[in-house]
């Protein structure tokens, strides 16, 4: 374990540059997320560590640029051959002043369930066939969503777009499962140059495009043009 402890620190103080403040969170932080045998909080990383609750919870609140961080890990121990993954996951949560606490899709229960949601984004490995984590939100409720008038859909457009730089990073390539095989995820990933992997949904309908509507001698055909023609 203590060398374990070791690699791990001299791993951490090698990624994370010159900061020293930077540095001693990430090398306090890290090894007891890694090896605390109880629950992740304030109190048991105080309890386990050198430092006490207070400072820990303010550590917390600093930009600590974790997304650069395991962007660094992930170009210096996977293989290249790399792609973006995003997927909302819903988590448990009871509570009342828990921040954006709301109803969200679970897909292990098949039901809309009370808690929250984060959207996760993890970059697939081919070589190593596994992924790794690259960074996660947490979603607003539908409230908070109401408030800035945009749509559930609209805010994952924008967490794809805040992530823009690291997609195109590893190989501009962004996988999502068949709930984003929709016109209105589709079209503005596509407009960001980001080449998206999907599946079609159940109710998705394709259409050949309309042939040109003139007659033999050049004129053009009575009535409205056809927008779409069979399925």
């Amino acid at each position: 374990m203590t060398g374990t402890r070791e690699s791990l620190g001299a791993m951490i103080s090698d990624l994370a540059g010159t900061g020293a403040v930077r540095r001693r969170i990430l090398q306090t932080i890290f090894p007891l997320l890694l090896t605390l045998p109880q629950r992740n909080n304030f109190k048991q990383l105080a309890r386990w560590g050198k430092r006490n609750e207070g400072t820990i919870h303010n550590w917390y609140q600093k930009e600590l640029r974790l997304e650069t961080f395991n962007r660094s890990l992930i170009d210096k121990y996977g293989s290249g051959d790399c792609f973006v993954i995003f997927d909302p996951s819903y988590l448990p949560k009871s509570g009342k002043q828990t921040p954006c606490l709301g109803r969200f899709w679970s897909g292990q229960a098949g039901a809309v369930k009370r808690g929250l949601e984060l959207g996760s984004f993890a970059v697939g490995d081919l070589g190593h066939h596994t992924a790794f984590h690259l960074s996660a939100s947490l979603t607003p409720s539908a409230k908070e969503l109401e408030k800035q008038s945009k749509t559930l859909m609209g805010h994952y457009v924008d967490l794809v777009g805040q992530q823009r730089e690291q997609i195109r990073h590893f190989a501009n390539l962004l996988v999502c499962d068949g709930y984003f095989g929709v016109l209105t995820f589709v079209e503005p990933i596509v407009q960001m140059g980001i080449c998206l992997i999907s599946c079609l949904r159940s109710n998705a309908a394709l259409y050949y495009t309309p042939v040109s509507r003139l007659n033999p001698d050049g004129s053009k055909k009575q009535g409205r043009p056809r927008k779409k023609t069979a399925k």
